[in-house]
C-alpha cells in the first residue's frame, strides 16, 4: 500500500537523496513534520507479517545502506524492520535519516523504524549528529528531528513470533507494560529497553554501560513462555560476523553498519524472516563508504 504522501515531491525527494543531494531546508522540515504524524499514528509495539528484512544499527553509515538495499531490494517492494541506532559515528547521519524518513512517507506498510537510544537529544548531541545537522541545515532543523525521534515505535512483533527491539529484556517486561509507556519523552523506562545486553549469568543485573540490565537465558525462557514468541531479535552490540546467537538460538544480535567507523572490519547482515523461518544474509562494506573526507565529523580521531 503506497502512502496518501506518494506525490511527485516526495518521489523527487527521494531520488535526490539517493544521488547524495540533500532536499532544501524547508523540504526538510516538511519531511520531518510529515513522518512523525505517521509515527505518532503508530502503537508503541508494532505487528508485522513475514516477509520482512530486519536490519540492526547503521549509525549514517548511508552509503553502506544504499548498497545494502540494492541487495536486498528497494522498499516499494520488499518489507523493512530497522531497530534504530539510524545517527551518530558515520560521517552521513542526516542523509541517512531522511532517506529513511522519505521511504516511510512513501510506503509507511512496507517500512518500519524503531526507536533507540542514539535518537535522544544526549546522545545525538555527543557523537556527531548534531554538528552534522548544524553543519548541513541548523540547530534548529536538528531539535524538528530530536522531536521527530520521540514518536518512533518501541518494538515490534513479527508474525505472532518474534520480538524485536533494540536493546532487550528489563525486570517485569511484558507486552502491557512496553504498550503503557508514554514514549514521548526521553524517560527510564524505556532507556532501560533501549540498553539492555544479554549476559551468560542468569537473571538480571545492572548494565556496566550505565543504563539498562544484563539479562541471562532465564529471563528469555519466561519471556518466550509467557507471550508464545519464538525468538528475540536486537541489535545494540557490534559483532563481527554480523549476527550472534545467544541461549541456544532463542535470541540473536544482528548488526548492520559493515566495517563500523571505517575501521572496525567487520560484515553486517540482515535478517530475512519468512513464514518458514528466518536467515541471516550477510554483506560487506561497498567501495566508497563515503564521498569527502572533509565532511567526516570531529568524532573520528583521523
Amino acid at each position: 500500500m503506497h502512502s496518501k504522501h506518494e506525490s511527485p515531491c516526495y518521489l523527487k525527494i527521494l531520488r535526490s537523496i539517493q544521488n547524495s543531494v540533500l532536499p532544501t531546508r524547508s523540504e526538510a522540515m516538511m519531511l520531518i513534520n510529515d513522518v512523525k504524524i505517521v509515527f505518532a499514528s503508530e502503537p508503541n509495539v508494532i505487528q508485522i507479517q513475514a516477509q520482512v528484512n530486519v536490519v540492526g544499527d547503521v549509525h549514517g553509515q548511508f552509503y553502506d545502506l544504499l548498497n545494502m538495499l540494492d541487495l536486498m531490494g528497494d522498499p516499494s517492494i520488499q518489507q523493512y524492520l530497522f531497530l534504530g541506532d539510524y545517527v551518530d559515528r558515520g560521517y552521513d547521519s542526516v542523509d541517512l535519516i531522511l532517506l529513511l524518513f522519505t521511504y516511510k512517507i512513501l510506503y509507511p506498510d512496507k517500512i518500519h523504524l524503531l526507536r533507540r537510544n542514539h535518537e535522544t537529544r544526549m546522545l545525538s548531541a555527543v557523537y556527531g549528529f548534531r554538528d552534522e545537522c548544524i553543519r548541513k541545515y541548523d540547530i534548529t532543523t536538528y531539535w524538528r528531528f530530536c522531536d521527530a525521534f520521540q514518536y518512533l515505535p518501541i518494538a515490534a512483533v513479527v508474525s505472532g513470533k518474534y520480538f524485536c527491539v533494540h536493546g532487550g529484556l528489563v525486570p517485569g517486561i511484558t507486552l502491557d507494560f512496553i504498550t503503557s509507556i508514554d514514549r514521548v519523552g526521553e524517560i527510564t523506562e524505556l532507556s532501560n529497553l533501549l540498553w539492555s545486553d544479554p549476559d551468560e549469568e542468569p537473571g538480571y543485573r545492572k548494565n556496566p554501560r550505565g543504563a539498562g540490565y544484563l539479562f541471562g537465558e532465564d529471563t528469555i525462557d519466561d519471556f518466550l513462555e509467557s507471550n508464545r514468541f519464538s525468538h528475540v531479535v536486537r541489535s545494540h552490540q557490534l559483532v563481527n560476523d554480523g549476527y550472534k546467537s545467544f541461549f541456544r538460538d532463542k535470541l540473536f544480535t544482528i548488526w548492520g553498519a559493515p566495517n563500523y567507523c571505517y575501521s572496525s572490519g567487520n560484515v553486517a547482515c540482515v535478517m530475512a524472516i519468512s513464514e518458514n523461518g528466518h536467515e541471516f544474509r550477510i554483506f560487506d562494506k561497498c567501495k566508497q563508504q563515503f564521498r569527502d573526507s572533509s565532511m567526516q565529523s570531529d568524532f573520528f580521531d583521523g
